[in-house]
């Protein structure tokens, strides 16, 4: 990345989004530390994959969520990185509920915080 910088070559959020989604904590730190602009895509690709460490650095420099990223950690069964990110205010909605029930999470599903929550697909 620093050599593809070197020689001019663009970056936007998705740049940051794909390092959080590969779990490459020290790349997001350097685009960070290098202006790189990241948004709601960098914590929901973080979630996606399960990369709890890196979604709470993310969080802890102010890069914004949304509700994806309560979506994509159900979706794909990280009960662990829902919990948290829902702990720490990061917004849901029905279709965390639909993404984890098509995905075959029931963990999630059954989950007392999600029974909290109107789900129509249990």
């Amino acid at each position: 990345m620093k050599w593809a910088r070197q020689q001019g070559f663009p970056w936007d959020e998705l740049t940051c989004g794909y390092a959080a989604q590969n779990g490459r904590l020290e790349m997001l730190q350097w685009l960070q530390e290098n202006d790189c602009p990241w948004n709601e895509t960098t914590c929901g690709h973080a979630a996606k994959n399960g990369h709890l460490e890196v979604l709470k650095w993310a969080r802890d420099k102010g890069c914004p969520w949304d509700p994806r990223t309560c979506q994509f950690a159900a979706q794909n069964g990280h009960l662990a990185v829902l919990k948290w990110a829902h702990e720490n205010g990061c917004p849901w909605n029905a279709w965390t509920c639909a993404k984890a029930a098509k995905s075959g999470h029931l963990e999630i599903l059954s989950g007392s915080e999600m029974l909290s929550m109107e789900c129509n697909y249990m």
